[in-house]
């Protein structure tokens, strides 16, 4: 199967997924705006709904991964980037009682595609989100350093076990029961387009430390 053929694959099967899900989703948010509803109907529906967009989410990866990276490139706020995903966050974050915040002494800016790099930061966000289990803090920390800008996520989560970091980019590779792993291998698609350089460090039971380092003025700065 060559690239057009399985992105052909991807597309459809994400399209007869997507419908049946916003179907689902729709029907959900209707319900749950009825009054006098049993507190446990309510946590019910909106399980239902943060499974729908959980699912809008994956489905999001899958055809992005499937596509070639092309760059629209404008000036990015790691600022406002930052913010913009915690705020998506921000349920999922509240159930699981994580704190999450960020260490900007000023503001970071540099030339990017807002939409690719804010992908690949949520995915890395969503992955520290799923290792913490209950309790816990996700940081997010940038500076420039000379032509570049260096953004760090840290969490307080579980960690990786040693013999599976050199897989942790690889696509459809998860340590998650049931997961696909995409997630990251998505982010690091997108900062290897723009040049940059993403690494992970990690304890086994005490958190991972992710540091994305891109080209402050964008990839076209490179000569």
């Amino acid at each position: 199967m060559n690239g057009k053929d399985f992105e052909k694959l991807v597309f459809g099967m994400a399209h007869q997924i997507r419908n049946p899900c916003a179907i689902i989703l729709s029907n959900a948010n209707l319900l749950i705006q009825q009054p006098d509803l049993k507190p446990e109907i309510r946590r019910s529906i909106e399980s239902i709904i943060n499974g729908a967009k959980y699912l809008e989410s994956r489905l999001a990866e899958f055809t992005e991964f499937s596509k070639p990276v092309v760059l629209n490139l404008n000036k990015v706020s790691i600022r406002k980037l930052f913010n913009d995903a915690a705020a998506l966050l921000k349920d999922k974050c509240r159930l699981k009682m994580i704190k999450i915040s960020s260490d900007l002494p000023q503001d970071v800016v540099l030339q990017a595609d807002f939409h690719q790099i804010f992908l690949a930061v949520l995915n890395v966000l969503l992955n520290s989100v799923e290792a913490i289990d209950h309790h816990g803090a996700i940081l997010l920390k940038g500076r420039l350093d000379g032509g570049r800008a260096i953004v760090e996520i840290e969490d307080t989560g579980m960690g990786i076990h040693p013999r599976d970091l050199p897989e942790v980019f690889s696509p459809f590779y998860s340590t998650k029961p049931g997961g696909v792993g995409i997630g990251l291998a998505v982010a690091k698609r997108v900062i290897d387009a723009h040049l940059g350089k993403m690494e992970l460090k990690s304890r086994h039971g005490k958190g991972t430390v992710v540091t994305i380092t891109l080209p402050a003025q964008g990839p076209g700065s490179r000569g």
